[in-house]
């Protein structure tokens, strides 16, 4: 590879939230096509060329991670933040959850015992099928103006966009930002808060994270893309404030504490997390490997037992981001992306089964 390669070990250890604007147009990247990686004694895995961004890998307090190439700010850094894209959706979900650990409310709900002004056709949909895609709603960031968009202030404000299209498909799965804004809208009703003010206090100030915020700033590796005249530039889409169904900017230190907390109990009870990060749609063809492959309650999940991974992955023009789970081992993988060309998912998974010893010598442990 010709950029710059920069590995760093990483000790194991907010942003004021902006209104919500124009989201990205925000890619889920299914992190359960992915099939499972035989265990790797090497450190990390063969980057592609053309790769330009960040790896990490944690286990129970031990970090290791790396940067590759640069930006118009300059070399990566694992500090530095990333349009994370659809991973906001993991907190919009975790919000969901934490109420439901309060006893606010049950993950079985219907919609219509926390919003009972809504027409029939959303009140009816449950708490569950927003979460997992099954509610048959599309996408608010495509079906409504950018003026409409640019007004919201909150979830809620989203509302008029979501009601707009009605249900369609219940019960099947089918990829949905609305579904997230609407769920943005119970945290709401039920808090009282803006959802980036509750996820502020409750989901990133709890989870340690100290960099997060939802809108970009000029030090972020802001989505890169390569124009005609072989010029760098940013797209739009990817300098926007986030939204209820993601578009956050966050540093791999940053999700590593998240993940870390995730897996830790410290953001939802266990009981919770295994409810949500567990299979409840099957979304995709079965294989001959026998894995199972589908969506959870803001997660995509593969397999059971001690060899169940569960995440997410998202991408923005320019840029791509994915996080992965591996609860048995208390391992949180992270790859994060500064072009397109090259997607991060697959690294991520490739990194819940390297040997953390030897990345940490690899980083001058």
């Amino acid at each position: 590879m010709t950029n710059s390669t920069m590995p760093t070990l990483l000790p194991s250890s907010l942003c004021r939230p902006a209104p919500l604007l124009l989201v990205a147009l925000l890619e889920a990247v299914p992190l359960s096509a992915q099939a499972p990686h035989a265990a790797s004694s090497t450190c990390w895995p063969a980057l592609p060329d053309g790769w330009a961004g960040v790896l990490l890998v944690s286990e129970q307090g031990r970090v290791a991670s790396r940067a590759d190439g640069a930006n118009t700010n300059g070399p990566l850094t694992t500090t530095m933040r990333f349009n994370i894209a659809s991973l906001g959706k993991m907190f919009t979900a975790v919000a969901i959850g934490q109420l439901a650990d309060a006893g606010r409310l049950s993950l079985d709900d219907s919609v219509g015992r926390h919003l009972p002004e809504l027409p029939a056709a959303f009140r009816s949909l449950t708490v569950s099928q927003l979460l997992s895609h099954t509610a048959g709603l599309g996408d608010y960031l495509s079906e409504g103006s950018p003026e409409a968009l640019a007004k919201a202030r909150s979830a809620t404000d989203l509302l008029p966009i979501v009601l707009a299209t009605p249900p369609a498909g219940i019960g099947t799965w089918d990829y949905s930002n609305s579904g997230y804004a609407l769920a943005g809208a119970i945290v709401e009703r039920l808090t009282g808060q803006t959802l980036p003010a509750h996820l502020a206090s409750e989901v990133f100030a709890r989870a340690g994270m100290q960099r997060i915020g939802f809108a970009p700033a000029e030090a972020d590796a802001l989505p890169t893309q390569v124009g005609a005249d072989a010029r760098p530039f940013h797209p739009r889409a990817g300098l926007l404030p986030a939204g209820p169904a993601g578009g956050h900017y966050a540093s791999a230190d940053d999700l590593a504490r998240f993940g870390d907390a995730l897996l830790a109990g410290r953001l939802v009870t266990m009981t919770t997390l295994a409810q949500m990060s567990s299979i409840v749609v099957e979304h995709q063809p079965a294989r001959d490997d026998g894995v199972r492959r589908g969506w959870g309650l803001g997660f995509s999940v593969t397999g059971a037992g001690a060899s169940r991974t569960f995440g997410h992955a998202g991408g923005v023009p320019g840029g791509g981001a994915a996080l992965r789970l591996l609860p048995a081992r208390g391992r949180v993988a992270i790859a994060l992306a500064s072009q397109d060309s090259v997607p991060a998912a697959p690294l991520s998974g490739t990194l819940l089964q390297a040997d953390l010893a030897r990345c940490r010598d690899a980083a001058g442990s």
